[in-house]
């Protein structure tokens, strides 16, 4: 099972693994960082950041 996180990034927003250092890719908006994630291969789920901190399911 592999999940996705979007994330709040300086640069935009990111796409990270669980537990990664590094995000995968960049992006300038959420929704084409939550888009990328979701067309990965590899994701069953994708968690995303809302910009108070909070994660919800996506």
């Amino acid at each position: 099972m592999m999940i996705k996180y979007v994330v709040n990034h300086n640069e935009g927003w990111a796409v990270k693994n669980a537990n990664a250092e590094r995000a995968t890719k960049i992006f300038k908006t959420q929704k084409e960082a939550i888009d990328y994630a979701k067309k990965l291969k590899e994701t069953t789920s994708v968690m995303i950041q809302g910009k108070d901190g909070k994660f919800r399911k996506g």
